[in-house]
């Protein structure tokens, strides 16, 4: 495999989007997270965690190996594969909260109620990473969305409400990796 310079990305910005299970991704290269019009049937979450990255774990896929009196190793069969993220989001609003506590509701002070048995809450997710050059994107068409880690409050850094999905199959699909790519140019107007 030859090198591919642009083919590597360091992630220092990124933002993350939700919507309705199977939407499919935005166009990376028009994607403009302060133009609605660039990303149809995606809600932008806002701000997320610098500190508490979008975390990403797997469990499950390991191999085993089934054999028979004469040959002891046949076959290998692998377990099935779990897909988890994680993402702290920073904005505590109702359309926040909802997605951390499913089924709960507004009363009429504006309060959130937070249910006594959360819902499950589907969604699509999607992740945009960005560095000075390139940009590359996460998505997954269908997450079991509710709150992570219960939040902690710390007088030096921001209130953080950890949304925590678990992957879902759609049509055998779990997640989607657009690799990166160069930046679009930018066309800066001539000035007169």
């Amino acid at each position: 495999m030859p090198l591919n310079d642009n083919a590597v990305i360091i992630p220092g910005r990124g933002t993350v989007f939700y919507g309705p299970p199977s939407t499919q991704p935005p166009n990376l290269d028009t994607l403009d997270p302060a133009a609605e019009a660039t990303y149809t049937g995606w809600t932008w979450l806002g701000h997320t965690s610098r500190d508490n990255q979008v975390g990403l774990s797997k469990s499950g896929g390991e191999k085993t190996t089934k054999g028979t009196w004469w040959n002891t190793a046949l076959r290998a069969t692998t377990s099935p594969t779990e897909w988890d993220v994680t993402v702290n989001a920073l904005q505590v609003d109702i359309d926040t909260l909802g997605l951390a506590f499913p089924g709960g509701t507004v009363d009429a002070n504006g309060m959130f109620l937070v249910p006594d048995d959360p819902g499950s809450n589907e969604r699509a997710l999607f992740v945009w990473m960005i560095d000075s050059t390139a940009h590359m994107g996460l998505w997954w068409p269908k997450v079991d969305l509710g709150l992570g880690d219960a939040p902690s409050i710390d007088v030096e850094n921001f209130f953080e409400i950890q949304l925590a999905g678990k992957s879902l199959s759609v049509d055998r699909t779990r997640m989607g990796i657009i690799p990166p790519r160069p930046l679009p140019t930018v066309e800066v107007p001539a000035t007169t």
